[in-house]
């Protein structure tokens, strides 16, 4: 392979790395591998491959001298190049239900109703939702709870389904997430055999409840059993 680079600066710049990405043209999903690259008769080579690693990005970044930093709201809690996780206090979102077996629940869709405080964490791929048992900023030993809706797996992560989620992750730009979230349709229980909430009643009824109290009770809440550190990892 014939590579020339012609850097301007009156120093040798020798071959370190190459990154190839591979894209599945289906569903757009990415699977990036790193190669060590060198000089061999004066011609440029790569090393066998091993998958790009979180290591491999933090010391290229810092190899190339990144020192661009972005402002971060107080609500965002973490940031990294691959993920965000941030909270929102509780409050009044409208919601959407389309339920093929609920039909009480369906008769609410397109109404307000109180939310509790929530912790979400988005990646390029998945978006995590958590309830938070207070209305204040997480810390990370902060005991998360399991959040009270429909579409959300067992593992907290959230049936996309055919909803588009933002391109990217930007600290400025949460609150294209949550409306990716809540102008979704509830459609299912996806959590199988963990339960949503603590609530003795309905879906419906739970979210009847909530707007008759004014308030999403944060004893309707379960526990997620693990910490916002634990989440994080």
């Amino acid at each position: 392979m014939d590579v020339e680079l012609h850097i301007d600066t009156g120093r040798e710049f020798l071959p370190h790395a190459a990154i190839l990405v591979y894209r599945d043209p289906q569903n757009g999903e990415c699977h990036a591998e790193f190669h060590r690259a060198f000089l061999h008769e004066q011609q440029f080579h790569v090393a066998e491959a091993h998958p790009l690693t979180t290591g491999d990005i933090k010391d290229l970044v810092q190899a190339l001298g990144a020192v661009s930093l972005q402002f971060t709201p107080e609500h965002v809690v973490a940031v990294s190049p691959h993920a965000l996780a941030w909270w929102c206090p509780a409050q009044t979102r409208t919601m959407y239900f389309l339920s093929n077996t609920d039909k009480a629940v369906n008769a609410l869709s397109g109404l307000p109703f109180p939310q509790p405080a929530l912790l979400f964490i988005a990646t390029q791929r998945q978006l995590r939702v958590y309830a938070l048992s207070e209305n204040v900023r997480p810390s990370p030993e902060t005991p998360l709870m399991c959040a009270p809706y429909f579409n959300i797996f067992k593992e907290h992560g959230v049936c996309q389904g055919s909803t588009p989620y933002p391109h990217h992750l930007d600290a400025l730009q949460t609150a294209a997430w949550e409306q990716a979230f809540f102008g979704s349709n509830f459609t299912h229980n996806a959590a199988g055999v963990r339960k949503i909430t603590a609530f003795e009643g309905s879906h419906a009824e739970l979210w009847q409840a909530a707007a008759q109290a004014g308030e999403f009770r944060t004893a309707w809440l379960t526990s997620a059993e693990k910490t916002l550190e634990e989440a994080l990892k």
